[in-house]
């Protein structure tokens, strides 16, 4: 463990440093064994090489400032390991950094079981075997504040993140994300909330071209452009409810049903547009089994091989104000 630095320290601070090209069962570049805080100020992390755990660093619980994560990985594809880059026992807080080409089992650059924090981030083109091209969490929450999700990989679900509770984004960037199953930009257990963000050209095999979720989605002021659903959810798949909010949905395409989202529970969409959206099956833009409600919002050049190029919903339907204007639904 910590081929290139092993620590024991409750106040561990590192500062400046390069860590590059190192091997270790756990915590390649890295590693504190102390139950504490290790502070990572402007810090390079590259090449490093783990067979569990951490490849770049692991620890109790991470901060980390102004530092680059890049091209660390597990040794051979059939190591479990987590965290590509860092890996936190509990949190996790991250601030100016860079995350890319890392590589890992579950967590392409970061790992953490409790919170995450990340903002003001670049996290691109990173690869996990199993869950979260970029961040995964089995346990905790994430926030992410200004950052910029692209070209992230993941061979099962969450091409960008996987979370085992709620994810809440604000002014994010998620473009040409990947997902081999359900995600290609997050997969939550619990709910996402998202504002001021753009979701484009993401794509996933089977469920939620950018989102798959447990417990709800809510997106307010936000874009999402030509992302991708082998099966059902261009956009968007949950099996709660969804909310949508002065924004805008273009382009996006199913496979099967939903050619922006998906949901088994309640929609509202509310001040929205929807724009050139496709389903192979049914709903053009939105498909629920659950009610809908829709307020000054515009279905234009929408389309679906079935029925329903604009929405379609299995109980209650309340519009009001609303335009639907050349959609297109046909029989195959």
């Amino acid at each position: 463990m910590g081929a290139g630095l092993y620590l024991d320290s409750t106040s561990a601070v590192v500062r400046n440093s390069l860590f590059r090209n190192n091997a270790a069962t756990e915590g390649g570049g890295l590693y504190n064994s102390a139950l504490a805080t290790t502070t990572l100020i402007g810090c390079t992390f590259d090449g490093n090489i783990c067979t569990k755990a951490g490849c770049g660093g692991k620890a109790n619980s991470f901060k980390v400032t102004d530092t680059v994560i890049s091209n660390n990985y597990q040794s051979n594809a059939d190591d479990k390991t987590e965290g590509g880059g860092l890996y936190s026992s509990t949190g996790l807080t991250a601030q100016n950094i860079t995350c890319t080409g890392n590589k890992a089992d579950t967590g392409g650059c970061l790992y953490a079981t409790g919170l995450g924090v990340i903002s003001n981030s670049t996290l691109n083109s990173n690869f996990a075997h199993q869950k979260g091209g970029v961040y995964s969490s089995e346990f905790g929450s994430l926030i992410l504040d200004q950052c910029q999700l692209n070209n992230n990989t993941s061979a099962d679900k969450g091409g960008a993140v996987f979370v085992g509770g709620n994810v809440t984004a604000t002014v994010v960037q998620m473009s040409h994300n990947y997902a081999a199953k359900n995600a290609a930009g997050v997969y939550a257990v619990g709910n996402f909330t998202a504002y001021d963000c753009t979701f484009d050209n993401n794509a996933a095999v089977d469920r939620g071209g950018v989102f798959y979720t447990h417990e709800g989605v809510f997106l307010n002021r936000c874009n999402s452009t030509g992302n991708l659903a082998g099966e059902h959810g261009g956009v968007i798949y949950t099996v709660s409810g969804t909310t949508v909010i002065n924004s805008t949905f273009t382009e996006n395409e199913s496979k099967n049903r939903g050619g922006s989202m998906y949901a088994q529970g309640a929609v509202v969409m509310d001040n929205c547009l929807f724009v050139r959206n496709h389903a192979e099956i049914m709903a053009g833009c939105a498909y629920t089994t659950d009610e809908v409600r829709v307020n000054n919002t515009i279905f234009r050049n929408n389309t679906a091989h079935d029925h329903a190029a604009g929405t379609y919903s299995g109980k209650t339907t309340d519009l009001q104000n609303c335009l639907f204007e050349n959609n297109i639904s046909w029989d195959r």
